[in-house]
């Protein structure tokens, strides 16, 4: 069995694809093998395009973890995704789906033998392969020249219509339509949900010429003259998202937000309200490489409000549900410290200069709990980001306590990935992450469940946020400094060509070095150093090396 380092810059890319079950399984299961202590040294290895592959990651997960097909299409994601950072998931997929398919398609030309069943038309052909991120597509394709399936209707034909929401199909050679949820439906009963089947027919519509956008499924938002409004949840939600953000466009959100907001030198901005041991943080940035006009659609399913967009570009809800979530909290006045960070999709880039430069924000000291609100679906309270604990059970189990007096249904979900909160994990006792309601982020299928964000920011003015549990360690206590007095003196009055920090947590020492001086000379001085530091303190810790620091812990 082998284990793994995650870079943070693997852990991006991570982030980036977290969008169908089987990938968050996979990550899962990497950042899991990190916190193995029963894999020796030699079997710890750092993942990167050079190595990945489904042999390690079935050394790392096992045979019967994930199947072979679903591990071939991470590896080859994630390799194009680490190699070519602007391009989207959706792009690589797309690749690969086309490639597959066509693939797929010649196979069966050849191996099949005897009667064909359906054909599909080289047009219908090609409309499938421009439809993006659908199980659906997947399984259609299974049909063309397949002998083995049940077909009484007894098509062999299968074609695009000049009708929208219908196929042309050929019926022992007669000329017809079908509906396409007819279709879908009777090949594959009970497999597809009603929203599945209309968002693939959308796009089907689209593609064939029509003019039918997501529409049919809802209306189209005209948003109204800006108005500073925090309290309506849901117009400031749509002012925030008729326009996408990617890092280096934070500034033209500001009009948008909170007035009267402080500027750091990093280009974040916070504000303050009272006195709290709480922070709170969202992120002004969005997924997006290029900055665009976004096609807002309203629609409502089972008494429940959402938004979405028209197709043509991603909705930004990660994270303007958490803008617009702080902005309620602000205009309501609950205690504690604001955070508008920026560059969070490239790494968090806003909040990792913060989180390294803290003695430089006084205010901070005081803070022993750190909420993020940039988290999908409606009911994780995260407990891990990055593969390390991030807040303890007690904290996160009395904060879905205090939520859920709500109404809501939030448990503990220890399979974060990554936002602004996870770079504070050193130095600020309890960090999380909370779920606020939006869907396929990082897609042009995004959407948000504006009564979730409702409910959720609501419920937030209810929370009793400095009576939250705090039981997990940062820094330096009183049996840590008694133990290691002479170790941490020594270590703050030796020089390293390389930056590096010792703290204290949950009663251990971690020493970190940042590997940012890539001279061969400079990096050997530093590791002599800490050699000659271990060996006249008598000391035997457990050391560990990833690509871009050397972690040396004392239990």
């Amino acid at each position: 069995m082998k284990a793994v380092y995650l870079t943070k810059e693997v852990l991006g890319v991570f982030d980036e694809m977290t969008y169908t079950i089987n990938f968050r399984k996979i990550i899962g299961g990497l950042q899991a093998s990190m916190n193995k202590t029963d894999v020796a040294y030699g079997d710890r290895v750092i993942l990167s395009d050079d190595n990945i592959s489904v042999k390690l990651l079935k050394e790392i997960l096992g045979d019967s973890f994930i199947n072979e097909d679903d591990m071939e299409a991470f590896v080859f994601i994630f390799k194009e995704k680490i190699n070519n950072p602007e391009i989207s998931t959706l792009d690589i997929s797309m690749n690969k789906i086309e490639k597959e398919m066509g693939h797929y398609k010649n196979q069966l030309t050849k191996e099949q033998e005897g009667p064909v069943v359906i054909v599909f038309t080289t047009k219908f052909w090609e409309i499938l392969d421009k439809i993006r991120n659908s199980d659906i597509v997947w399984e259609l394709y299974s049909l063309d020249s397949n002998t083995n399936i049940k077909n009484p209707m007894g098509i062999n034909s299968l074609d695009v219509s000049d009708k929208e929401w219908y196929f042309d199909i050929k019926t022992n050679g007669k000329p017809g339509k079908i509906k396409v949820a007819q279709f879908l439906r009777y090949f594959f009963p009970n497999k597809f949900t009603t929203e599945e089947i209309s968002k693939f027919t959308v796009s089907y519509n689209r593609l064939i010429g029509g003019k039918t956008t997501k529409k049919q499924i809802g209306e189209l938002i005209k948003p109204r003259e800006f108005k500073y409004d925090p309290k309506n949840i849901k117009e400031t939600f749509i002012s925030l998202c008729t326009e996408t953000y990617p890092m280096g466009h934070e500034e033209e959100v500001v009009p948008f937000i909170t007035p009267g907001l402080t500027r750091d030198e990093h280009g974040n901005y916070y504000t303050i309200i009272g006195e709290s041991d709480t922070a709170f943080t969202c992120h002004l940035d969005t997924a997006s490489r290029t900055k665009s006009k976004v096609g807002l659609i309203n629609y409502q399913k089972d008494g429940q409000d959402f938004i979405m967009t028209d197709g043509t570009s991603i909705l930004g809800a990660d994270d303007k549900s958490g803008v617009a979530i702080i902005m309620y909290m602000i205009e309501h006045k609950i205690p504690g410290v604001y955070w508008f960070f920026m560059g969070e999709e490239r790494g968090g880039v806003g909040s990792g200069k913060v989180a390294n430069d803290l003695d430089s924000y006084p205010f901070m000291n005081k803070i022993k709990k750190m909420i993020s609100f940039d988290r999908r679906n409606y009911y994780s309270v995260i407990t891990s980001q990055m593969g390390l604990q991030c807040c303890s059970n007690e904290f996160g189990e009395s904060l879905c306590k205090e939520l859920n007096k709500s109404g809501l249904k939030i448990n503990l979900d220890p399979t974060g990935v990554f936002t602004d909160s996870a770079n504070f994990i050193d130095v600020i006792p309890e960090c999380t992450n909370i779920s606020v309601g939006y869907f396929n982020e990082h897609t042009h299928d995004e959407m948000q469940n504006i009564t979730y964000l409702e409910r959720l920011a609501k419920a937030c003015l209810s929370v009793e946020w400095d009576k939250l549990e705090v039981k997990r360690k940062v820094g330096f206590d009183d049996e840590i400094s008694r133990k290691y007095h002479r170790l941490i003196k020594s270590f703050k009055r030796t020089v390293f060509f390389n930056r590096e920090t010792i703290k204290g947590m949950d009663g251990k020492i971690l020493i970190n070095l940042e590997v940012t001086n890539k001279d061969v000379n400079h990096l050997y001085n530093d590791m002599a150093k800490i050699e000659q530091l271990l060996r006249s303190h008598k000391l035997d810790p457990d050391i560990k090396f990833n690509e871009d620091s050397i972690k040396i812990e004392f239990s």
